[in-house]
């Protein structure tokens, strides 16, 4: 098999993507989508999650470490003249930090120390 077809054939995958909820049923199952699609990729392998609703921090689920990156904000917003940040549309883009632990949890019993990007 060609590198060409082993490209193609990896891209026709129709696997559902764990991470993506497209109908959250709990704050939860939001804070995983929105952490998930936030995250960077750790020098380990591992996934870093931000830490905090707005900041540049991230935790790697796998080995733990902490590094600083790039700028988030999956809190709520203000809308001003001066300020160019996005609103988000709905309460589905909003990180809940009252849920971010349980969120956590789930993130690292789906994609821990076993699981690395290769």
């Amino acid at each position: 098999m060609t590198v060409f077809h082993k490209i193609t054939s990896l891209l026709r995958r129709n696997e559902p993507d764990v991470f993506s909820v497209t109908q959250p049923t709990s704050a939860v199952d939001i804070n995983v989508t929105l952490l998930t699609h936030a995250a960077l990729t750790c020098r380990c392998g591992g996934m870093a999650i931000p830490t905090q609703a707005k900041g540049n921090q991230y935790r790697c689920v796998s080995c733990d470490k902490l590094m600083t990156h790039i700028s988030y904000n999956l809190g709520p917003r203000r809308s001003s003249q001066d300020d160019w940040a996005i609103l988000p549309k709905d309460d589905r883009h909003i990180i809940h930090m009252d849920d971010y632990d349980a969120a956590v949890a789930r993130i690292k019993q789906m994609y821990g120390k076993q699981h690395r990007i290769s």
